[in-house]
């Protein structure tokens, strides 16, 4: 696998209702082996939703991405705001 947008390396997703992530996440907590895992939610606001200062969560290493792909990827998408 190779890079995927602001992940340093391939990975794979899960998308599951809220009511499943407590679950969830003492599930990969207990099962997450070598993997780190991320959890985020889809707020529409990438930035927020993959900082884990903010909404993010990481199981077993926190793993640097690139928030400036984001920033590209929320302005292409979303229309740029001025943050001046």
């Amino acid at each position: 696998m190779g890079v995927d947008g602001p992940h340093p390396y391939g990975q794979w997703g899960v998308y599951l209702p809220n009511e499943l992530l407590s679950e969830t996440l003492s599930w990969m907590s207990a099962n997450h082996g070598e993997f780190e895992v991320l959890f985020h939610p889809n707020t529409g606001e990438m930035i927020g939703d993959h900082d884990s200062e903010q909404r993010a969560m990481w199981i077993k290493q926190q793993v640097p991405l690139d928030l400036d792909f984001l920033r590209w990827l929320q302005c292409k998408w979303f229309g740029c705001v001025d943050d001046s």
